[in-house]
């Protein structure tokens, strides 16, 4: 009971503590700042705005009731960007100040001579409204906003009169693609087609109910996507990666025009776009195809998706360069899992090997009922791993008649076969084909590095894997 007694009395004495300071200060603190609420500039909740002009230094917009709906003057409804919408529409209902300024001998002091925005309002029960917005407030960075009909003056928090500094390009939704929910934008991406004046590539996602796609990912081991045009080649995962992850979620800095005209369509460059882009993904419930044209002006990308009428410029870190077969398709030459491999046949003109494979307890290799060091034997195949050639320069030519130079033919578990041929097309390149499709070309040094280190893997001999 004391111990209660004690407390209320401590508390009562700060009570008092707190009053006397706050009487002793009187008129020395500063003007009271309005509280959460704020100082209410209008309320119109009680009718309904009909229409509103608004017009700053950077242009002006109206705000339009069409039924039961609103829009933004010259924005098509599949361009507008409605959360903002709903923003100007919440600001033309209720304003709400920080505080109000009853005693203003000079409208001058506060920007009002020449005001950086007017807004002007009419509602459906006969009200206007007419708001000026002047200058900055030096501390806090709000404005200075006054009625048309009050003397007073008001302050408004600076992110309060956003909207009322907005042009109608900035009402325009700059999601061009939405990005994917939980999965990666490469997971999502079931095809993409990138078609440049000189070239055409398309990559598709391996699937089960694509067989040749899974057959043909095989010989690479592990493929997410394969190309597909202009031949069968394993996607450069890299690249593809760093595209989609551009593309799926692309969002503009800005839209630079609505409703192009021709002559804006040809100023930056929409009359005959550097790059088109067909994508189709699936991840939200259902296939979805996209046309996405760009654009490069000077230093900066800019994008246009098909119908929909609108000139977007794109981050200054979005580049669209690296979007061409040399980038897409893999350098890597194909070699299927060593888990996945029965057999591998090395014939060349200089020899032949036929490594066979037992994998139920770790890796058994022979040739010729001998075993081989398996260490070994995964060094050798790490080599082969490592073997590349240059995409951009691929003949297309049907394989030639000729003996090969080298033969690399892999016998899967799953019982396929996967051959890998290389033929001499000058004194330091060949040619490589898989399954008798052209890839690319490779140097000739790697044929005979390989050659010379399956001859001395048979042999127990060390040998280089560098080429």
């Amino acid at each position: 009971m004391k111990t209660d007694q004690k407390r209320v009395l401590i508390l009562s004495i700060a009570l008092l503590l707190t009053l006397l300071s706050y009487f002793m200060m009187g008129e020395s603190v500063a003007p009271a700042v309005a509280g959460d609420e704020g100082v209410a500039v209008y309320d119109f909740s009680s009718t309904t705005l009909i229409q509103a002009t608004i017009e700053n230094e950077q242009g002006s917009y109206r705000v339009i009731r069409e039924g039961d709906a609103y829009t933004i003057s010259a924005v098509p409804d599949a361009l507008l960007n409605r959360d903002y919408l709903a923003m100007i529409l919440s600001d033309l209902t209720t304003l709400v100040a920080e505080e109000k300024i009853e005693d203003v001998s000079d409208l001058s002091t506060f920007g009002f001579d020449t005001p950086g925005a007017v807004i002007r309002a009419q509602y459906e029960d006969g009200s206007e409204l007419v708001l000026l917005v002047g200058a900055q407030e030096p501390i806090s960075g709000g404005y200075y906003v006054k009625r048309n009909d009050e003397a007073g003056v008001y302050c408004l928090r600076k992110a309060r009169s956003a909207r009322f500094f907005m042009t109608e390009e900035r009402f325009v939704n700059l999601v061009l693609i939405e990005p994917p929910g939980s999965r990666s934008p490469l997971a999502a991406l079931a095809q993409l087609t990138v078609i440049r004046p000189d070239e055409i590539i398309e990559i598709s996602r391996v699937t089960e109910d694509l067989p040749a796609l899974m057959k043909a990912s095989e010989a690479y081991g592990v493929a997410s996507h394969m190309v597909t045009v202009p031949g069968l080649y394993r996607a450069d995962e890299t690249s593809l990666v760093r595209l989609s992850d551009m593309l799926l979620g692309l969002l503009a800095d800005q839209a630079v025009s609505i409703s192009p005209s021709l002559e804006t369509l040809a100023s930056y460059g929409f009359d005959n776009p550097s790059i088109r882009f067909l994508i189709r993904r699936d991840d939200r419930g259902a296939n979805e195809e996209i046309e996405l044209f760009v654009n490069q002006v000077e230093d900066r990308w800019y994008a246009m998706l098909e119908g929909v009428p609108a000139i977007y410029r794109l981050p200054s870190h979005i580049d669209f360069g690296t979007a061409h077969t040399a980038s897409l398709i893999s350098n890597r030459l194909p070699g299927p899992l060593l888990p996945d491999v029965k057999r591998l046949s090395v014939i060349g003109e200089a020899g032949a090997y036929s490594f066979t494979f037992d994998h139920e307890v770790g890796l058994e290799v022979r040739f010729e009922e001998e075993t081989i060091d398996s260490d070994e034997f995964r060094r050798f195949y790490k080599m082969l791993a490592s073997g590349y050639g240059d995409p951009s320069e691929r003949s297309g030519a049907k394989a030639p008649t000729e003996h090969p130079a080298l033969r690399l033919v892999w016998e899967l578990l799953d019982g396929e076969t996967i051959e890998l041929t290389f033929y001499s097309n000058s004194v330091q390149m060949a040619e490589a084909y898989l399954d008798g499709k052209p890839l690319f070309s490779v140097r000739k040094a790697f044929l005979s590095a390989v050659l010379d280190a399956a001859g001395k893997v048979v042999a127990g001999e060390s040998f280089e894997t560098t080429w």
